[in-house]
């Protein structure tokens, strides 16, 4: 893989704080003055600013908490014949995430040879996470800084200025243009002796970073139940039903016993009395981020290696 350019390119903050990975969405740290918000909650205000600066809608885009960040979808949000979303803010044209060549941009073809499963394509969960990897590892994105390389600075183009702004909503609409027509970020991305290598990777991580994600959702959303006890019966009963739908869809395949998962407990929650409900699902969340701890830390020793 050729990564991104040694020699001191351009990047931009965006989304992520410097030190986060891409992988999984995580409480903001607790400051002096404030508690941190939760995962899901950074991971929705996220959501908000990207599709806001994007110009793009909630369903062009993947966010789920195995990510800190949302991605836009290309396979089947961008219109035939149209080079880009409808609607794509050229301002966002920086960024690598608008710039992915087809093979990362799209499902891989998964082979069920030898394993006695039918092909299949990546799911939306596989493709999004390899997606993240792979701008990782070419350095596209950097965690220490939570830089994203400018993909138009690498190609002397400034993004400031009006005229290139100009090219790009032009180019967007359909006009050619030599040097945007020419960019492609295959030479960061590739790995020629081995392209699929990706795909492999999330294969090996993936019950790990399930794992891993259901124990970060549920303890934050063990900490919106547990502020429920704040509040009166009335707004204590509407944020516990928030939660119970969040729980339900971030949460309903973890499994807390032989063939009984969270779905299964959820749909037996009180929903009359506010406080057995609180304590009710207060205790299905605790046994989630618990039982699946272990693949927390398996990730977290990982990184260290």
């Amino acid at each position: 893989m050729t990564t991104a350019p040694t020699d001191a390119p351009l990047r931009r903050p965006y989304l992520p704080d410097p030190g986060e990975s891409l992988l999984l969405v995580r409480a903001e740290p607790d400051t002096d003055t404030d508690t941190g918000a939760p995962g899901l909650i950074r991971l929705g205000e996220r959501v908000e600013r990207f599709t806001t600066d994007t110009g793009l809608t909630d369903l062009d885009v993947y966010a789920d908490p195995l990510l800190a960040i949302p991605v836009p979808i290309y396979a089947t949000r961008i219109q035939p014949g149209r080079r880009r979303w409808d609607g794509l803010n050229p301002l966002m044209m920086w960024h690598p995430l608008m710039w992915l060549p087809q093979r990362v941009a799209e499902p891989y073809l998964l082979t069920g040879a030898g394993t006695g499963e039918d092909d299949r394509l990546e799911s939306t969960d596989e493709w999004a996470l390899r997606v993240a990897i792979e701008l990782t590892a070419s350095g596209l994105y950097d965690p220490a800084t939570g830089g994203w390389v400018d993909v138009l600075a690498l190609h002397d183009l400034d993004i400031t200025d009006p005229a290139v702004q100009g090219r790009l909503h032009r180019w967007l609409a359909g006009a050619d243009d030599p040097d945007l027509d020419r960019i492609d970020l295959t030479s960061y991305l590739d790995m020629p002796d081995d392209p699929a290598w990706a795909v492999v990777a999330v294969q090996g991580l993936l019950a790990d970073l399930y794992g891993a994600s259901w124990a970060l959702t549920a303890a934050d959303l063990g900490a919106i139940v547990t502020g429920t006890e704040q509040l009166d019966d009335a707004r204590a009963q509407t944020t516990l039903d928030q939660v119970v739908t969040l729980a339900g869809n971030y949460l309903r395949d973890a499994v807390l016993d032989v063939d009984i998962t969270v779905g299964d407990r959820l749909a037996g929650l009180d929903d009359t009395d506010v406080t057995a409900r609180r304590q009710q699902l207060q205790e299905v969340l605790t046994l989630v981020a618990s039982a699946y701890e272990p693949s927390l830390l398996e990730l977290e020793n990982l990184a260290a290696a």
